[in-house]
């Protein structure tokens, strides 16, 4: 009886005491742990090649950077890229389309002789044959032909000197004020730009996703050449897209190179140009020395980007509720983005109303909006079990 007489006093007094505890009025506390931004470093060095002049861009982020004294010097067949450039702006040809065609003619066969006998680049044609406007400039970007670039021209303008006049109006425009076309191919050295200017020109083409389809092929058939391959040096390496390479005696050896690097769920693309090269490495050709400058300069820049997880799906980020008395909260989907040393990243969390007594288990209870570069991201939080508010016997527990 004495022990019963303690028991009930003790449960009781417990009870007083709980009693004397008024229940939660508020709404209950969202308690997160997020890192809500991204530290940032100095803008990178990149590994820019010894030799000629050299430019590289993350078009996402807006990074750019080029060696010192950019200035007009020959660019061998990178002048292809205007030349595709005039033709998709005056000829806009869809993914899958094929666009007009043009009849070789007896002056195109002229034409073509005549650079097989000057050891320009070209591809074999016939005399009566109907190229359309992609095959064109199949054969203009993936092997290179030189008599592709002016078929190209008579189709567009008319002639190659009123495509030049088109092309010279378009690098006015487009503020390329290094850049000069004397012809539509680059065989003539008086064609000539700057790395800096070659790289916002390849940045703008490869936003049309006709061109960037093209650039991305290894070979290519043509109707008499058949399968003819590309010269763009280094397209078996991961990750390499292309885009143009080239080479006179003039010029040395240019390469416009596209990277596209994985870094976390995205795929982030680099651009890299390099005018001016020579090999220094016995075996290996201008163009190799060309397409391993730009390979560096590219995959250089790379490492300065990494990937930001700031929330993975389903796992718990945090709590709501009062007190010791709460549910966890769970992130509805991954927030994984690219992240480069020298830009800034952060993310932005906006809470959603919630019921002030009882939250449902799935109820959002927040929104985290992530920006970095050009990345915009968003997940809702939710409970992740229903919360009501505590009872008293879990009050007395």
């Amino acid at each position: 009886m004495a022990a019963g007489a303690v028991i009930g006093l003790v449960l009781g007094g417990a009870l007083i005491a709980a009693a004397a505890v008024p229940l939660a009025s508020d709404a209950p506390s969202l308690r997160l742990r997020l890192v809500l931004s991204s530290a940032t470093g100095p803008t990178p060095k990149v590994p820019f090649p010894s030799q000629g002049e050299s430019a590289v861009t993350i078009p996402t982020f807006g990074f750019e950077a080029e060696t010192p004294n950019q200035h007009a010097q020959p660019i061998a067949s990178l002048t292809k890229l205007m030349t595709a450039y005039v033709t998709l702006h005056q000829l806009p040809l869809g993914p899958n389309g094929s666009g007009p065609s043009i009849q070789v003619s007896s002056a195109d066969m002229v034409v073509y002789r005549g650079d097989v006998r000057t050891n320009q680049s070209n591809a074999k044609v016939a005399e009566g044959e109907v190229l359309t406007e992609r095959q064109l400039l199949e054969g203009l970007l993936v092997p290179s032909a030189n008599n592709f670039a002016v078929l190209l021209a008579e189709m567009v303008a008319g002639s190659e000197s009123a495509m030049v006049t088109d092309m010279n109006a378009v690098a006015l425009k487009l503020g390329l004020h290094s850049t000069t076309y004397a012809d539509v191919s680059g065989y003539d050295p008086a064609t000539q730009s700057s790395a800096i200017d070659q790289l916002h020109l390849a940045e703008l083409l490869m936003r049309d996703p006709t061109f960037a389809r093209i650039v991305r092929l290894h070979s290519v058939w043509l109707p008499v050449a058949g399968i003819v391959l590309s010269y763009t040096p280094f397209l078996t390496q991961r990750g390499v897209v292309g885009v143009k390479s080239g080479y006179t005696s003039e010029a040395g050896a240019c390469d416009v190179m596209a990277y596209d690097a994985t870094v976390g769920l995205h795929e982030v693309q680099v651009l890299s140009v390099v005018l001016g090269q020579f090999s220094e490495i016995s075996g290996w050709t201008n163009l190799m020395a060309a397409g391993h400058a730009a390979f560096v300069l590219a995959t250089g820049s790379v490492e300065h980007l990494r990937a930001w997880n700031l929330v993975t799906a389903h796992r718990e980020v945090g709590t709501i509720g009062w007190g010791s008395h709460t549910v966890p909260v769970l992130a509805s989907s991954t927030l994984n983005v690219p992240v480069f040393s020298s830009v800034d990243a952060s993310a932005r969390l906006r809470e959603e109303p919630w019921p002030a007594s009882r939250v449902r288990a799935g109820r959002t209870v927040a929104t985290v909006f992530v920006t970095s570069g050009a990345y915009r991201e968003v997940t809702t939080l939710v409970a992740g079990a229903t919360l009501t508010r505590a009872s008293l016997w879990q009050r007395l527990r």
